[in-house]
C-alpha cells in the first residue's frame, strides 16, 4: 500500500473539517501575535506530533491557529528552541525524572488538558527561581517573560492592553 503524502492528507475531508473546528475556536485569529487585521493565510499549528497519528486525529487542544508568518516561525525553531530549552534544563540540574515531573505541571495526561493559567503562572515563578537562584539578569529575564506571558492572556482573553 502506497504511503499517502502529508499535503495530500490535508486535503481530506477529516482534515478540513478539524481545521474549521480550529478557526471557529480561535475566532479566526492568530494566537501567537493576536493579529487579526494582517490578512496573512491563517495556518493550523500541531503543537506536537506523535508517530503514525494521522493530522485529524489529534485533540483541539493540541491544534491551533497561527498566520503564516507565525507558523513559520513556529516552524523553523522548533527543533532548536526544544533542544535549548532541554539542555539548559539539564545544566541547571535537572534529571530525566524531574522533566518527566515538570511536564506534568502543564498537561495532566489523565484528564486529557492543560491546568489552569493561574496555577501555571505561579509554578513558571518558581521554577525560574529555583534555576536561577540569583542574578539580576536572570530575574530581569523571568519578569519580562511573565510581563509578555500576562500580556498575551490578557489578549487573548479580552482584556485591553494599557
Amino acid at each position: 500500500m502506497a504511503k499517502t503524502a502529508y499535503s495530500e492528507k490535508l486535503k481530506d475531508p477529516r482534515w478540513q473539517k478539524k481545521r474549521l473546528e480550529v478557526f471557529q475556536r480561535d475566532e479566526f485569529t492568530c494566537q501567537k501575535c493576536f493579529d487579526d487585521e494582517n490578512n496573512l493565510p491563517l495556518a493550523v499549528h500541531h503543537r506536537h506530533y506523535e508517530k503514525g497519528k494521522e493530522p485529524w486525529e489529534y485533540s483541539l487542544d493540541s491544534l491551533i491557529t497561527l498566520c503564516q508568518d507565525c507558523h513559520q516561525e513556529e516552524y523553523e525553531n522548533q527543533y532548536s528552541s526544544e533542544a535549548d530549552l532541554i539542555k539548559n534544563l539539564r545544566l541547571a540540574g535537572f534529571f530525566n525524572t524531574d522533566l518527566d515531573l515538570l511536564s506534568l505541571v502543564f498537561y495532566d495526561e489523565a484528564a486529557g488538558k492543560g491546568v489552569s493559567f493561574v496555577h501555571v503562572k505561579e509554578v513558571v515563578l518558581e521554577m525560574i527561581g529555583w534555576m536561577m537562584r540569583s542574578g539580576e539578569l536572570q530575574w530581569d529575564m523571568a519578569d519580562r517573560y511573565l510581563r509578555e506571558f500576562t500580556r498575551s492572556y490578557e489578549i487573548k482573553n479580552g482584556a485591553k492592553e494599557e
